[in-house]
Formats: structure tokens, C-alpha cells, sequence
């Protein structure tokens, strides 16, 4: 009984970190495309239509705004001043908030520009006995040769216990953390390729 509420506390723990900041990035993109809208309602009032699809062409060009500031500023991070900038703002404020570099990492690494070699939540297989593996995301290699590793849970997959290991019982996978995601929250259909894929890295 222990275990379950364990399981299920730990579970739901791991969902909350990342339900609670996308419900809070969801509000403030709502907040700034209201304001947004009331800004740029008088110049939409004068364009020859009111509608775009059933979308009001207040919002549509409120939309086109802010897709263009976040380009423009993308563009701007992208410079040598840009991204000194851009770590300032990270190191001062943005890693000030909770989960921040949670879900920084997780974005990269599903939207596949996270750093390969380097990035947490890497997915791999852990060797836990004699023809026996899990599946894992490195979190962090360590000097000492051990490895921080998490074994997800079914279905969160975002969620689980920590282990400290030797780095010869895990085999980094190449595969998207997205397609293990998937796999994971369909009970593991599909995770047949990324153990075979583990267990030929082992041998080698």
C-alpha cells in the first residue's frame, strides 16, 4: 500500500511541475495578447474585414505582432551581443522561476535543438541485471564514472525515482526523447527497438 501511494504521490508530483509553469506561460500569453488586441483594435477596425476563419481581425493582427517580435528577438539572440544578452537574462531572472530549466531543456530536447551529448533527459537503457534493462534519461554524468539517471514512470514518463549508477550499466539511445514519450504512454508499444538498441550497444 506504501508503494502505491509512493508511486502515485511521486507521480503526480512530477505532473504538477510541469502542469503548474505551462498553466502560468498559457496566462501570460493570454495577458499579452489581450493587450495586444486592445492596441491594435483601432488600426483593425479600419482593414475591410472583421474576420478571418471566425477569428476577429483584432486578433489576427495581434497574433502577426507578437509572431514578429518573437522572430525579431530569435534573430537578435542569434548574434554574438544577442546571446551574451540572452544568458544574463537567464542567469537574473528566468532560472529564478521554478521548473524554468525543466522545461527549457524538455522544449529542446522534444523540439530536437537540445545539445546531443550534454542535454538531461537523454534517453537510454539501464542495465539492471542479466538480460534485463529499463528504460532512462540521463540527467547528469558525473567525474567519479557513475551516472544520475531517472527511470520514467507509465504512462507520465516525466515522472520517476532516481538512481546513481555506474556509467557502463547505461547505453545513451539514438532516438528522440519524443518518440520515447510516446512510447511510454502507450504502455511501451514500440520500446521493443529501443532496448534491442541498448542491448547491441552492450555488446559491442
Amino acid at each position: 500500500m506504501k508503494r502505491t501511494l509512493d508511486f502515485a504521490t511521486t507521480t503526480a508530483l512530477g505532473g504538477l511541475l510541469v502542469v503548474v509553469p505551462g498553466l502560468l506561460l498559457a496566462l501570460i500569453a493570454d495577458d499579452m495578447l489581450l493587450m495586444v488586441e486592445g492596441l491594435v483594435a483601432p488600426i483593425a477596425g479600419l482593414l475591410p474585414a472583421d474576420h478571418i476563419g471566425g477569428t476577429s481581425m483584432a486578433t489576427v493582427v495581434a497574433l502577426l505582432i507578437i509572431f514578429a517580435f518573437c522572430f525579431l528577438f530569435g534573430l537578435i539572440a542569434r548574434t554574438a551581443i544577442g546571446s551574451r544578452a540572452g544568458g544574463w537574462v537567464e542567469r537574473s531572472f528566468l532560472h529564478r522561476i521554478p521548473s524554468y530549466g525543466l522545461l527549457k531543456t524538455l522544449s529542446q530536447q522534444l523540439a530536437g535543438v537540445g545539445e546531443d551529448d550534454e542535454s538531461s533527459f537523454a534517453p537510454a537503457v539501464l542495465s539492471v541485471a542479466q538480460d534485463a534493462y529499463q528504460l532512462a534519461y540521463i540527467i547528469e554524468e558525473h567525474e567519479d564514472g557513475f551516472v544520475t539517471v531517472m527511470i520514467p514512470s507509465v504512462p507520465a514518463g516525466l515522472a520517476g525515482p532516481l538512481q546513481y549508477v555506474r556509467e557502463e550499466r547505461v547505453r545513451r539511445l539514438d532516438v528522440p526523447l519524443a518518440l520515447v514519450l510516446q512510447s511510454l504512454q502507450t504502455y511501451g508499444v514500440g520500446a521493443g527497438e529501443f532496448f534491442a538498441q541498448g542491448r547491441k550497444a552492450r555488446l559491442q
